[in-house]
């Protein structure tokens, strides 16, 4: 997995193209990357990756969404900026905010090691 093999926490800050109006979202950076998992077999991006899908961050509707990649495809982030983050390996102190403030799955504490 993605943050299996770098070991740190994986920021991906989604494509701006203001000009045209076009801003990339948590949906279409997931399925580009399952595209390219499935086209390189590298178990980078597995289905059951725990990511985290950041919607207008810093503004008053902020949405923050912690789910198994899977689960995130289908979630509604609204409107844009996204940022999409995969979580570093050891994250004992933020598994229990990400259950806590983001309502991610209790099984997420089970996946530090």
């Amino acid at each position: 997995m993605l943050r299996t093999k770098i070991g740190t926490y994986i920021p991906f800050f989604l494509d701006v193209n203001a000009e045209n109006n076009r801003y990339m979202t948590v949906k279409e950076a997931l399925e580009t990357l399952l595209l390219l998992e499935n086209k390189r077999k590298a178990n980078v991006v597995p289905l059951n990756s725990l990511a985290v899908g950041i919607a207008r961050a810093g503004s008053e509707d902020t949405i923050v969404k912690a789910n198994f990649v899977k689960d995130l495809l289908g979630f509604d982030f609204g409107g844009v900026p996204h940022v999409l983050v995969f979580p570093a390996e050891d994250f004992v102190v933020e598994a229990e905010a990400l259950i806590r403030l983001t309502d991610a799955p209790a099984h997420v504490s089970s996946m530090v090691r």
